[in-house]
Parts: structure tokens; C-alpha cells; sequence
């Protein structure tokens, strides 16, 4: 069996993985959730060696060089701490690290439009039964630490979490309903998409909203204007790496200010006031100064190695330091300069519009390294979609004077 084929299985599996994760924490199946979270770490490293068997790159060398150093500063942290180390304390660690494995490899692997059409079936599935439970429980889909809350939670820890899986699935749908062009498989994407978006503002999480209105404002103008292959400028790669810092820190900084709490005081609702993270990331900040080599792994989690400073980049300045803040955010850069690099021109845009959004959903939630049952894979998934091995759509592919040919191959066979 071929690598570029037991790649393929493995991401199918993967993402198999990650739906079920979804119903099981939806069905209430907590035991099973975490057997399946579990084993994503390991089929998220096989996934790697994988394409390291394939091709070496340098940015996976960096993902080595960024692991190797959370680890060693993990561990110094834990020796100056006198924290103890366990699977769980460094559970949180193994997030983060198969977070950065999963991207590169997103970035490497070029996926069949069979498993590309899965993956999105799944995402209508998993849709389909988070609304037989929405219209059948709808109590228990609103419960925060066993309370009744107006906020809808799929019975996830909290609704900001849900909110991500809801963001990146609306996307996906929405992502591969305009490579269509069936109208009967159109719809169904897009009705999906439509009833998750009710959901989604349930979830009352404005960063999400935010996120996903900003994909598909882009989505509708690449549309309309027929510039599905606009090209996205280097610069908005390198800032989006690096926005979620930006922003906490503008927020740290201008949170006290009178003007900026009128101005965006739209964005404040019951329970979910502007200066909500201040004092979280005001403390992730403190722990940083503290220890800014080694990272403050055990303070900022009271010594149980779990903590989530609602920030990705925060997250991991305050986890495991400086340097390894840096090359994470290279690496960001990086992954989305490869697949605008090797993705194909007709999906490239659009999917890296996606994982642009992705990025955003960071401002307010670390779920990408930290605490998010594995939503790295949806959020990689749009990495995935931009170097996939496919032609665009059916009729793009049997155009008169055109071959059906891919970057590295003739495509599979199309899926729904």
C-alpha cells in the first residue's frame, strides 16, 4: 500500500474521529469523547511520519525545533515548580504539539475529492443530529456545569468551545457547496450551513460570529465578482499569524478607555461584558514576565498542567516562552504560504480565506493548542481543501481543451 494512500485512510479516520468526538459530547458519551480524543494523537503522528517519509521540509524541521523546545521548557518549568509530571499534566502539552503536526502535515498531503466530499458529509451528518437533539433535548443542550443557561451548549464544557465546532463545520459546508454544481447537493450544504448558523448565534460567543461573518463577507465577494482565484497578498498571511496578539494586547491596553468600551459595546451581552478576558490575560501576561525563557506552564495552571488563557498566542507565550511563541508564529505564516504555494488556483483562495477565520476564532478562545477536543482538525481541514487533488468541479474537469489534471496526479472521483 502506497503512503499517499494510507495518508488518505488516516485522514479519514481522523476526521471520523473528530465528528464522532462532536456527537458523542452531544449525546452526552463523555467516556467515549475521550477514547476518541486520545486516539488522535497518535493518528495524528502516524499522519506525520507519514509525509515525513514523503518529503522533509523545512518547515518541518521547525515543528521538530518548536516541540523539542516545549517539551524541554515543560519540563524545566515543572523541575523549578516542583510540579508532577503525568499524562495529564502534559496533556495539554501533547495539544499543542499534535496541533502543529497535524497543520504541517495539512499542508504536505494532497487528499482524494472523495475524502474531501466525506468530510463534508459528515459535517451534514453530525448537523443533522445536533438538531434531533436541539428539537428533542433542548434542556439538556443548554446546560452549563449541570444549570440551564440561555446559552446553547450541545452539552459541550462551555458555548464559546461549541461555537468553534459550529464556526469551522458552517465554513466547511459553506466552502464546499461553491465547488458544486448540482443544485440538489447546493442546498443541502447551504441549509446545513443555515441551521448551524442559528446555532451558532445561540452560543452568544461574538468572536465566532465575528469569524465567520468576515469568511463568508470574503466568500460573497469572490463569488459575485467571479474572483474565486483572487490572490491573497503575503502581508495578510504574516498578520493574521500574528493577530491574536495584537489584539489582546490593544484589548489589555485600551479596556480601561471609555471611548473604546462605547465603541464596541455592541459586541458586550448578558454575562459577557468587554472586560470579560482582561483579568485572565492580564494574569497570563504576569506569568510570562515571570518566567519569559522557560514559559509558566505549571503557575498559570495552579500546578495541574490544564489551563486555557483564552488566546492562542497568549496561551502559548505564557505555556512555554518566547521562542517558542515565535516559531509557532512563523510556522502559521509558513503553513499558509505552503499551501497557497502548492495549492491548486481554482480552491486556494477560498480555503485559505477559511483558515484566515480559523485564526480569528484564536482572539478569544486557545482551543486551537490548547483544551479544544481536537478542533485543530477542523480548523486544518481548510489547509487540506487548498492542496487537495482534484479539479475544481465536474464541469471544470471535462471542459473541451482542458485535462483533468492535478499538481500531483489525475484526480479520484468525485464525491458529494
Amino acid at each position: 500500500m502506497s503512503l499517499r494512500r494510507i495518508e488518505n485512510i488516516l485522514i479519514l479516520f481522523e476526521y471520523a474521529f473528530g465528528i464522532g468526538i462532536v456527537l458523542f459530547e452531544v449525546l452526552g458519551l463523555n467516556g467515549l469523547t475521550s477514547t476518541l480524543f486520545n486516539l488522535t494523537f497518535f493518528l495524528t503522528a502516524s499522519l506525520w511520519l507519514c509525509t515525513l517519509l514523503e518529503e522533509v521540509r523545512p518547515t518541518d524541521l521547525l515543528v521538530l525545533l518548536a516541540i523539542v523546545v516545549a517539551f524541554a521548557n515543560v519540563l524545566v518549568n515543572a523541575a523549578l515548580s516542583r510540579a508532577v509530571v503525568s499524562f495529564d499534566y502534559l496533556k495539554k502539552l501533547l495539544m499543542f504539539s499534535c496541533t502543529l503536526m497535524f497543520l504541517v502535515s495539512s499542508t504536505k498531503i494532497h487528499v482524494k475529492d472523495s475524502v474531501i466530499g466525506y468530510v463534508a458529509a459528515m459535517c451534514v451528518i453530525a448537523n443533522s443530529v445536533m438538531s434531533i437533539a436541539y428539537i428533542r433535548m433542548n434542556t439538556a443542550m443548554h446546560l452549563i456545569d449541570g444549570q440551564v443557561s440561555a446559552y446553547l451548549t450541545f452539552r459541550f464544557t462551555n458555548p464559546n468551545l461549541t461555537a468553534l465546532f459550529l464556526s469551522c463545520m458552517i465554513m466547511i459546508m459553506g466552502l464546499r457547496a461553491s465547488q458544486k454544481n448540482r443544485l440538489p447537493v447546493k442546498m443541502l450544504y447551504y441549509v446545513s450551513a443555515a441551521v448551524q448558523v442559528k446555532y451558532l448565534f445561540e452560543t452568544r460567543c461574538r468572536n465566532a460570529m465575528l469569524a465567520t461573518g468576515i469568511f463568508f463577507a470574503v466568500f460573497l465577494v469572490l463569488v459575485v465578482t467571479n474572483h474565486k482565484n483572487a490572490r491573497i497578498p503575503k502581508w495578510a498571511f504574516a498578520v493574521s499569524a500574528i493577530f491574536p496578539i495584537l489584539f489582546a494586547s490593544a484589548y489589555i491596553m485600551l479596556i480601561s478607555s471609555p471611548l473604546f468600551n462605547e465603541v464596541l459595546s455592541f459586541m458586550a451581552g448578558e454575562g459577557k461584558g468587554l472586560s470579560s478576558r482582561s483579568a485572565v490575560w492580564g494574569s497570563a501576561l504576569e506569568g510570562f514576565w515571570q518566567s519569559p525563557l522557560f514559559g509558566a506552564y505549571s503557575q498559570i495552571s495552579g500546578g495541574t498542567g490544564m489551563s486555557q488563557l483564552h488566546n492562542t498566542h497568549l496561551d502559548v507565550l505564557a505555556s512555554y516562552g518566547l521562542l517558542v511563541f515565535v516559531l509557532t508564529c512563523v510556522l502559521l505564516y509558513s503553513f499558509m504560504s505552503e499551501a497557497w504555494e502548492h495549492g491548486a488556483p481554482e480552491v486556494r483562495t477560498m480555503a485559505l480565506t477559511g483558515f484566515l477565520a480559523t485564526l480569528l476564532l484564536g482572539v478569544g478562545e486557545a482551543a486551537l493548542f490548547s483544551g479544544g477536543l481536537a478542533i485543530y482538525l477542523f480548523m486544518g481541514f481548510f489547509l487540506i481543501y487548498a492542496t487537495q487533488e482534484r479539479p475544481v468541479d465536474e464541469k471544470l474537469a471535462v471542459s473541451p481543451g482542458r485535462k483533468a489534471f492535478t499538481r500531483r496526479g489525475v484526480s479520484g472521483g468525485v464525491a458529494l
